[in-house]
């Protein structure tokens, strides 16, 4: 009892988070434990473990400067590996398949033909281009074209497969065209 006279505020204080930080226990626990040993840290301790009220502590740790300059350095080392995988990647990404679909447009043709003579090879990419652009007015002049006997194809590594079934459409869509015009002339 005469050590608990003798101690300042101050004095528990410091003793109250010393068991806090030995043992992980809240202030208060800590606090009432100290109470009931007359503040005295060795049998508040022995007491606490004989409760099983000893946790694992919080870790309080100090660093170093060199610590913390080793830790900063893993964190934007770290950060950049993010950055190099978000949206730069994904730009790059993007990127290299406009590139591929730029290739497929230029090596792939649309041909224009009539009565069996070539008129013009036009990549791909110009076709689907000029669609975008001003479909209306385009997909209007195919249409037109197909009257005037024009005759439409696709060639290429792309249509290799399905050029047989593409063209076939487009030989078809020009011979209903041809049938349209045939019976409009005979009334």
């Amino acid at each position: 009892m005469e050590e608990m006279n003798l101690l300042t505020e101050a004095e528990k204080m410091e003793r109250v988070e010393r068991v806090v930080e030995k043992t992980g226990l809240t202030y208060e626990e800590a606090k009432d434990a100290l109470e009931a040993n007359n503040w005295d840290m060795l049998e508040t301790m022995v007491y606490l473990e004989r409760l099983g009220m000893v946790r694992e502590p919080k870790q309080a740790s100090q660093t170093t400067e060199e610590e913390k300059a080793k830790e900063f350095k893993q964190a934007s080392e770290e950060y950049e590996k993010q950055a190099k995988g978000g949206f730069g990647d994904t730009v790059s990404k993007f990127l290299k398949w406009c590139g591929k679909i730029i290739k497929i447009g230029c090596e792939n043709t649309f041909r224009i033909s009539r009565d069996g003579e070539k008129l013009l090879d036009m990549p791909l990419i110009i076709l689907v281009l000029l669609l975008i652009s001003s479909f209306w007015t385009f997909a209007v002049l195919l249409i037109v074209g197909l009257f005037f006997r024009f005759r439409y194809s696709f060639d290429g590594a792309l249509f290799e497969g399905n050029a047989a079934k593409v063209n076939d459409a487009c030989e078809k869509a020009a011979d209903a065209c041809e049938n349209v015009k045939k019976e409009f002339s005979e009334k």
